[in-house]
């Protein structure tokens, strides 16, 4: 199998929940050898509860159809797939309670060009992609795309703010955290870093006065 690996990563958004893939991960790198090819092995996915270790097979592999990581939000697990013989962008959403999974969106791959950085996020679910330079785009569950810096790197959404990163040499490296809403109209910005706990809390920790002290910070909805 093309690009195999054996190891867990813990689902984006859960405290509880780690995956599996085998195969290739990344969507432009499995399109490229597609076309290569003409033909890919499907990605298996594994996701695995803590503490007690069951193991779920949400989909099966399917040929020509690559599954990327998978995410939490809502009691239920997002898994992306870009079928590259349809041209076509499933988000799947998998729960846990009654073993099910059912169809939230089809969408066509050609909304996601060259298939680079594309990833599905919490909270809610959203199907993002983040070039290198240039625009930060929106798929799915809305459509947006607005101009991000290029030093910006986009961390993770929390309702209708979205949690950037942005790095400065002035001369001494320093990050500061950006917050824009679903327009890319700036809400907030502050020295320090920000990230979301296993529980759903945005934890913030903050530069404060001139001595550098820090404070940690607890907000933000369950996911």
């Amino acid at each position: 199998m093309e690009g195999a690996s054996a190891y867990l990563a813990p689902v984006a958004g859960s405290g509880v929940w780690y995956y599996g893939l085998r195969g290739l991960e990344e969507f432009y790198e499995a399109e490229e050898v597609f076309r290569e090819r003409g033909r890919l092995d499907g990605t298996k996915l594994v996701l695995v509860r803590y503490p007690d270790g069951e193991r779920f097979f949400p989909l099966p592999a399917k040929e020509n159809v690559t599954l990327g990581a998978p995410a939490f939000s809502e009691g239920r697990i997002g898994i992306p797939a870009l079928d590259h013989g349809k041209g076509e962008i499933t988000v799947w959403l998998f729960d846990p309670e009654n073993g099910g999974t059912l169809k939230a969106a089809v969408l066509p791959a050609s909304d996601a060009g060259d298939y680079y950085n594309l990833f599905l996020r919490p909270s809610p679910l959203t199907l993002t992609q983040a070039p290198a330079r240039g625009d930060f785009r929106i798929l799915w569950p809305e459509k947006a795309s607005f101009p991000v810096g290029d030093r910006e790197s986009y961390a993770f959404r929390e309702g209708e703010r979205f949690y950037f990163s942005e790095w400065f040499e002035d001369p001494d490296y320093r990050e500061e955290t950006v917050v824009r809403d679903v327009r890319g109209r700036l809400l907030e910005r502050f020295r320090g870093d920000v990230m979301r706990m296993p529980g759903g809390e945005v934890w913030r920790l903050l530069e404060d006065g001139p001595e550098g002290t820090e404070k940690r910070e607890n907000g933000g909805n369950e996911a």
